[in-house]
């Protein structure tokens, strides 16, 4: 059975962004998958036309 990893951003008022990753690694933790979205926040990969910006995990 395939396995698969999302990562879920919140956007204060305008929802949510998922990240989905097929086949995670075996023994990925929460603190490192957590790690690796706050990560993703700091350096502020995401560019939305509309709407409110990532705001947490």
């Amino acid at each position: 059975m395939a396995k698969k990893l999302n990562m879920v951003f919140t956007r204060g008022e305008s929802g949510t962004k998922t990240i989905s990753l097929a086949d995670p690694k075996d023994g990925i933790t929460a603190s490192q998958v957590k790690g690796v979205m706050q990560n993703i926040i700091d350096k502020d990969v995401f560019q939305f036309e509309t709407g409110s910006p990532i705001d947490g995990i």
